[in-house]
């Protein structure tokens, strides 16, 4: 079975890890933050997941708009 990216096609396994990397990240010139480097597809996966937990989870309200605000990025990041 293959996933279908818009980059490249992974193949799966059941019940094997990961073969490729999904996401990368490398921390910022200043050390302040993170750089995340993936795939359309892969950066459309992090965005759901992101707003999955932020609707689904127990979590304090500046807690939920850190994430709202970091999927935004994502999808913003994910336009260009």
């Amino acid at each position: 079975m293959l996933v279908r990216s818009p980059v490249r096609d992974y193949p799966v396994v059941p019940n094997e890890p990961a073969t490729h990397a999904m996401l990368t990240s490398a921390p910022t010139k200043r050390g302040a933050g993170i750089t995340l480097y993936g795939d359309s597809f892969d950066l459309d996966s992090l965005h759901k997941t992101i707003h999955k937990i932020a609707q689904e989870g127990f979590m304090e309200e500046s807690t939920r708009n850190f994430l709202l605000g970091l999927a935004y990025d994502i999808r913003k990041a994910k336009e260009l």
